[in-house]
């Protein structure tokens, strides 16, 4: 098949980067546009095709030029077709959108997967056009968060959602949540849930060193939805009980005022650590080493570092919010607390400090065989490329 993974930057985040490399070692040709960030690693891919958005405005114009006189000899319908379909007034808006489009349609694509539903109106007249089979992927926030705040994105949804040929979802809470968009999308959906590559499989340990200090770690951006204010008063929960927990944030980006004011009302300072930031490699180093991973969101779909700690050996606590209870059994696999009730999670992460080692090398082992059922990146793979096939057959 040739597909199509739009994410707009080039890499993008790490499950993106290693599914359209596991296509691409499966034979598929992969073709992927956006802004050019840094370098991506597909020199050894062959059947890796990048489209460079150029971003400045006279780059933008040469991009667009060079196959304004291209086509207008070797394809001129498809040229004038295009032209037909991009009708935005903006200069800025017009020029990004027809060098998107003429790219993705002169690749003679069977699939364009578009990875955030966030940007699907990006596509718009691209979707409705039907020439390209289109798949949504729906994840986390995107789905369960933004269209309340933003009642365009909810109206974008509910306009494109019947033209779009397939869904990829990251959990079954999330179909559910999307089928308010369109209310057939569920017979055009599977669920393929996040997966972490062998690599990181392989990090495994089972056996953990126990010291002075009860090692939390939280991984993600510093946003609302994330929670962290009640992580923060969950640490003073354990903090005043005497549990000798220390809380390390990992996120890029300017701590938020209200964090900064939380931590100095509750007396936290000597209790934490917030970074700013670090490689993947790095992130899943200090997860490793970590006593417990909490993951406190408000909502979520299924975040990787969930599975990513499961796989390195580190028992998660974390909220019941949207696709969570399809990945942790409560007591099993990990622990669930209530989301925004911070004595909910401090009963959590208690639970984890008073395990004995072979209450945790259990839970540890039951979290690894979880992953193994559903999350590794074959069966992820084998998931999409059923998805992908059933687009093409439907709409031959």
């Amino acid at each position: 098949m040739r597909i199509a993974i739009f994410a707009n930057e080039i890499p993008s985040t790490v499950f993106i980067e290693n599914l359209l490399k596991g296509l691409a070692d499966r034979g598929h040709q992969v073709f992927v546009y956006g802004k050019y960030k840094s370098n991506p690693g597909y020199q050894n891919y062959k059947n890796i095709t990048m489209g460079v958005d150029p971003e400045t405005k006279w780059g933008r114009l040469a991009y667009a030029l060079q196959f304004l006189f291209k086509l207008l000899f070797t394809n001129p319908k498809l040229l004038f077709h295009v032209l037909g379909l991009v009708k935005e007034k903006s200069y800025a808006e017009w020029i990004y959108k027809f060098n998107l489009y003429i790219t993705l349609y002169s690749w003679n694509l069977d699939i364009i997967n578009i990875q955030w539903a966030k940007t699907v109106y990006t596509l718009n007249a691209l979707i409705k056009d039907g020439r390209i089979n289109t798949v949504l992927s729906l994840r986390g926030t995107h789905i369960n968060v933004s269209p309340i705040s933003n009642p365009q994105l909810k109206k974008n949804f509910e306009e494109l959602f019947p033209y779009i040929r397939g869904f990829h979802a990251v959990s079954k809470a999330i179909v559910e949540e999307a089928k308010k968009y369109d209310i057939s999308m569920p017979d055009r959906s599977v669920v393929a849930y996040p997966a972490i590559t062998p690599a990181t499989y392989d990090l495994f340990k089972l056996s953990h060193t126990k010291t002075d200090r009860f090692n939390i770690i939280s991984i993600g951006r510093h946003h609302w939805i994330k929670g962290y204010t009640y992580a923060l008063d969950a640490l003073k929960i354990l903090v005043d009980a005497g549990v000798p927990a220390y809380y390390t944030i990992i996120a890029s980006g300017v701590l938020p005022d209200q964090l900064l004011f939380q931590i100095e009302d509750l007396d936290l300072h000597q209790y934490i650590n917030i970074i700013d930031g670090l490689p993947h490699s790095e992130v899943l180093n200090y997860v490793a080493q970590s006593d417990v991973l909490l993951m406190c969101s408000v909502e979520e779909g299924i975040p990787n570092v969930v599975l990513e700690a499961m796989a390195v050996g580190t028992p998660v606590v974390s909220t019941d919010c949207s696709g969570i209870p399809e990945i942790i059994e409560d007591g099993i696999t990990g622990y669930i607390s209530q989301a925004c009730f911070p004595d909910s999670i401090a009963a959590g992460l208690k639970k984890v400090y008073q395990q004995d080692a072979s209450e945790r090398q259990q839970m540890i082992l039951k979290a690894r065989e979880k992953l193994a059922q559903n999350h590794l990146i074959e069966v992820q793979l084998n998931h999409i490329e059923k998805l992908y096939t059933q687009v093409l057959n439907n709409w031959k």
